[in-house]
């Protein structure tokens, strides 16, 4: 099934990438699809090792990161932003 990756704000900046599409197969999960994107992306890799919380948005709902149990669908427009952080 083909699905459309987005990376928003400063994440498509440091990877390179606004977004992509991927085919991957019909039992895809988040936790799967993330695997995969870190394989194509070591950027990304490093990125999760600093901050281990990614936002995911699957068609604009957000969805726990890693999920396990979340299965994607063909055509799901899914996308990964950094957390912002409010401080003073």
């Amino acid at each position: 099934m083909k699905i459309l990756v987005k990376y928003s704000g400063i994440l498509s900046e440091i990877l390179g990438v606004y977004s992509e599409i991927l085919e991957v197969p019909e039992t895809t999960t988040i936790k799967e699809l993330l695997s995969l994107l870190i394989k194509q992306h070591e950027r990304l890799r490093r990125i999760i090792e600093t901050i281990p919380v990614i936002q995911v948005y699957i068609n604009g709902k957000e969805v726990p990161f890693y999920s396990k149990n979340t299965q994607l669908k063909n055509h799901d427009e899914i996308t990964f932003s950094l957390p912002l952080f409010e401080g003073g």
